[in-house]
């Protein structure tokens, strides 16, 4: 880059600081105006885009490395919008025509000012290497344009004739090699897995043949071939992208949402990867999944359940005296143990899926009511080529809180057998153990929550999304339209919605009981959280 072009990219840099400093005072009043009546300020679903896939079966035919640097960056600003976002360095890019937006770190959109047909690649490289010293990457402005060839934003047109004359086979977009079909022989139907996103798509055998010829044939001979339009066929391209499964492509993030102190409710934040942990660990408890240990741990469970079921009067009966004899104390070691067996819990999720050779990306911490807990990504399970191995994976939580609760109940029921031991930490405790494990157990088992219960419920009868197949199911018999759901699954998803309405109804009910008679105790301490939020709101409003 020579120094009179350098001088006039600085140039222009001045000239869109200015003009974005007017952009952003106009977003910001746009954005309180609509945040104030309610409305969102851009339509669409943050993670599946409509992508112009004419442009993305173009980004191999850009031009070669060697002339690369010379290709002149289009102006985008007649057909996009480049905001600032609120209260972050990121920016959005927003089509003028339909309800696209894309969002963007500070460093891509102080690089997409400079397309305004004026720069060449290796300039717009230059400017943001001297701007950011931390882009090493000399090929970066390049992957960026391809990037925005994917996303639809710049139609890259073919030039030189002696070029123009390419195969539709070539323009056909591909599935990376790692992702791979998984026969559901239940369902009749097949699974698209990512391993390296560790994402699926459950498709029908029709649309596996359609997928199956992505990067061998043209869209056109795509549809001619089996019959689809271009449309389904590009719907299904928008979701192979979002989940990373083409080429180029990688899993789309969910938004990050604002804090607000209403999140104290419930709210999860990722801890690390434990895959290689376990991957280290999963021998050590191997015996957990031989014949012998599953024999005796079905045993002495079922003796557990049983003795409780005979006993419960005295059972109940004991647990009012300690209650009764330290009451709120028991509280903060009664979050401990739920924390402690909801911990175990998840780990018997992770180890169980490695067993069967799955991949876990993820554990983390998750709150409700600032109760703390642990959960487990366990995705991989659907990957599984049997059910029972699914279905496995689902109740190994809820098999280990099982364990728990049965050696909790043991150490009580023998610690109260002695007068020395009877009012003893070791009884307390083993009894409020016992009820923490027993309370999670009742909670996880419930297919009404999206809890354990209910994939597990999902798994045994292979209905995806079956809350929300259940209430389109009574969506579509009110509107008169057909149902393409399977005679065998019609009855579930008959039952499922009007029962998860009379259980939300039910918990909505016992939640305002439970809020009236709390308001009547603690009514000043309500009032200073009361306070606390509006105050919070005003501040968070005052500041946008």
């Amino acid at each position: 880059m020579n120094h009179e072009d350098m001088k006039e990219a600085k140039k222009e840099i001045q000239y869109q600081k200015i003009r974005h400093k007017l952009i952003k005072k106009w977003y910001k009043k746009r954005s309180k105006f609509f945040k104030f009546f309610k409305v969102p300020l851009f339509k669409g679903d943050l993670l599946v885009k409509t992508f112009i896939l004419s442009n993305y079966m173009q980004i191999n035919h850009l031009p070669d490395s060697t002339n690369f640097h010379n290709f002149v960056c289009p102006d985008i600003f007649n057909h996009w919008d480049l905001l600032p976002m609120e209260n972050t360095d990121q920016f959005t890019l927003k089509s003028k025509s339909d309800d696209r937006y894309y969002e963007f770190s500070g460093i891509v959109g102080y690089a997409l000012q400079y397309f305004t047909g004026q720069y060449t690649v290796s300039q717009i490289q230059a400017i943001c290497q001297e701007q950011f010293l931390d882009i090493n990457d000399n090929q970066w402005l390049q992957k960026l344009l391809r990037k925005l060839i994917v996303l639809g934003v710049i139609k890259f047109e073919i030039e030189n004739p002696e070029n123009s004359q390419i195969s539709e086979e070539q323009l056909s977009p591909k599935l990376k090699s790692v992702v791979h079909w998984l026969p559901d022989m239940v369902q009749q139907k097949w699974r698209l897995r990512n391993p390296e996103d560790v994402t699926y798509l459950q498709v029908s055998s029709y649309h596996q043949a359609v997928i199956s010829d992505l990067g061998k044939l043209s869209l056109h001979q795509i549809a001619a071939k089996h019959g689809i339009s271009i449309k389904e066929i590009e719907y299904l391209l928008e979701i192979l992208t979002a989940k990373g499964m083409l080429e180029g492509t990688t899993k789309a993030k969910p938004p990050q949402k604002k804090w607000t102190p209403l999140k104290l409710i419930y709210f999860d934040f990722p801890l690390c990867n434990p895959d290689l942990w376990l991957n280290n660990h999963v021998d050590k408890v191997q015996f957990i999944f031989t014949k012998t240990f599953a024999f005796l741990l079905t045993q002495f469970i079922t003796v557990a359940i049983l003795v409780n079921i005979h006993e419960y009067p005295e059972i109940r009966a004991a647990g009012k005296i300690i209650w009764d004899s330290y009451n709120w104390y028991l509280i903060f070691p009664f979050a401990l143990f739920m924390m402690f067996v909801v911990s175990l819990h998840e780990l018997a999720h992770g180890f169980t899926l490695k067993h069967f050779g799955g991949i876990v990306p993820e554990i983390g911490m998750m709150f409700i009511f600032l109760i703390p807990g642990a959960y487990t990504i366990t995705t991989d399970a659907y990957g599984l080529t049997k059910r029972k191995h699914q279905i496995l994976v689902m109740a190994a939580g809820i098999i280990c809180q099982l364990f728990i609760w049965a050696v909790a109940w043991l150490i009580w029921s023998l610690s109260s057998l002695d007068i020395g031991l009877k009012d003893s930490w070791l009884n307390v405790g083993s009894y409020v153990m016992m009820i923490a494990a027993q309370w999670t157990i009742l909670l996880n088992l419930n297919p009404l929550n999206k809890y354990d219960g209910y994939y597990l419920l999902v798994t045994m009868t292979g209905i995806e999304n079956l809350r929300d197949r259940s209430f389109r199911f009574y969506s579509n018999l009110s509107k008169g339209y057909p149902i393409y759901e399977q005679p065998k699954d019609k009855l579930i998803l008959a039952l499922y919605a009007p029962l998860s309405i009379v259980y939300t109804i039910w918990v909505i009910s016992q939640l305002i009981f439970w809020i009236y008679g709390f308001l009547h105790s603690h009514i000043l301490i309500v009032s200073l959280i009361i306070a606390v939020i509006i105050l919070w709101e005003l501040r968070a409003n005052s500041r946008s």
